[in-house]
């Protein structure tokens, strides 16, 4: 093992104490956290490829192929407020989209003192100040061991770290090709069904990737 990945196995491993590592119960591999056991038994033990028919999206389960389609083309929810109207694909949305309208403020941001009325909110809320105090104070900052970037989430940095290691979980299972990241999975599979889901509002160009569209947008039309 070369020292860089060794410092990659050390940052992603050996903070691991008691309680805090989760085993997969398939292979044993042990883990820092719930988040990284569920992302490898969905990778590595789970049949990953499930394609939507209508934009390419590839979901890592049935269920949530099926939720990304009510959502995103059919609109025919199995869920509707009977207040509003709205629509929803699991139950447990329309039980927070009801508790809502009763108008009760149940939860305070202990920062600013705001209020909000289900939890999610609430907690993305105090997410969003938690990054404003790592842009303030570079020193609480997620930092990469190796090349010293800096990164306002963990998450960002264990994506950031497979560039060093070289590690591409996720493979297309058309071509073999192997990439470190599961929207970059995701982009590729549309060089195979050739699906362009962007499409420019101004001229109807469509494009298989987002950034090639903002691209075209700033080249063409500005």
């Amino acid at each position: 093992m070369t020292e860089d990945k060794l410092r990659i196995h050390k940052m992603g491993y050996h903070h691991m104490t008691g309680s805090d590592s989760f085993e997969c119960v398939i292979c044993g591999r042990v883990f820092k956290s719930e988040q990284w056991l569920n992302n490898h038994i969905t990778n590595i033990h789970i049949d990953k490829m499930f394609t939507c028919e209508t934009c390419g999206k590839v979901c890592k389960s049935r269920d949530t192929l099926r939720n990304h389609r009510i959502a995103m083309h059919t609109k025919d929810y199995p869920y509707r407020c009977h207040i509003c109207g709205n629509g929803f694909v699991l139950p447990c949305q329309l039980k927070q989209h009801i508790i809502e309208h009763d108008g009760k403020e149940r939860y305070e941001c202990h920062i600013c003192n705001a209020k909000f009325s289900v939890k999610w909110k609430h907690l993305r809320h105090v997410s969003k100040h938690k990054i404003e105090k790592r842009k303030n104070n570079p020193e609480l900052m997620f930092v990469c061991e190796i090349c010293g970037k800096k990164f306002l989430r963990n998450f960002s940095l264990q994506m950031h770290l497979k560039v060093h290691s070289g590690e591409k979980s996720y493979k297309c299972e058309i071509c073999g090709r192997s990439f470190g990241r599961s929207d970059n999975l995701y982009t590729h599979l549309r060089t195979h069904t050739g699906q362009k889901p962007y499409c420019c509002d101004t001229c109807g160009k469509q494009f298989a990737r987002g950034d090639n569209l903002k691209t075209h947008i700033r080249k063409m039309h500005f």
